[in-house]
């Protein structure tokens, strides 16, 4: 596929389990322009499930989603971030209200899911990046409100990556050869609060 999987768009209620995608995004200038193409599943709406799903060679991130209610569980997500750069294996950003300190969700959940080899892109990034922008799980944002449970990220430049963001909870994962395992930064101005951190390895 030239740029994008399964594109489950903003409807609520979506069920997207048990799916394999291989090769999406995987040539260069085959995808379309915007921040959701080269990616291998993308879910906005609220009370999404995407569970179970295989996808390997994604050009950008492999998982993209927001809303309300989620449950991303179980999936299993290799080699992606290499066609564009500032992505990650599953990869969440407030595409209806923007970065935000204030806006609260539903509280979210990412858990049981296997993420490898975000490989990264230097020159499909932002001129001033020095280095591999690719996050093997990456809140970006500000996105609030989400437990992350029991996720195993291997191979990539962050493991699990904030960009600031609220109310998270960061329990029972395990990172393997990143350059760091769990990484928060400020956005935007917007910085890092009530985020509950236990268990990691």
């Amino acid at each position: 596929i030239g740029s994008r999987g399964v594109w489950g768009g903003y409807s609520s209620n979506s069920l997207c389990t048990q799916n394999t995608l291989n090769r999406i995004g995987h040539y260069p200038g085959m995808g379309t322009n915007g921040d959701d193409s080269y990616t291998g599943l993308i879910f906005i709406g609220d009370n999404t499930t995407v569970s179970y799903n295989n996808i390997k060679n994604a050009g950008y991130c492999g998982i993209r989603w927001d809303g309300n209610s989620a449950l991303i569980k179980g999936n299993y997500v290799d080699s992606t971030n290499y066609v564009k750069d500032d992505g990650g294996g599953i990869y969440v950003y407030p595409v209806l209200t923007g970065p935000s300190s204030t806006v609260t969700y539903t509280q979210r959940i990412v858990r049981d899911n296997i993420v490898l080899n975000t490989i990264g892109a230097i020159a499909g990034g932002e001129p001033s990046a020095n280095h591999s922008e690719g996050y093997g799980v990456y809140t970006d944002g500000t996105s609030p409100n989400i437990s992350y449970i029991n996720n195993t990220v291997i191979n990539a430049e962050y493991g699990l990556f904030f960009n600031a963001g609220h109310d998270n909870i960061i329990d029972s994962n395990k990172t393997y050869n990143c350059k760091r395992g769990l990484y928060h930064k400020n956005y935007s101005g917007f910085g890092i609060e009530d985020v509950t951190v236990t268990n990691n390895q």
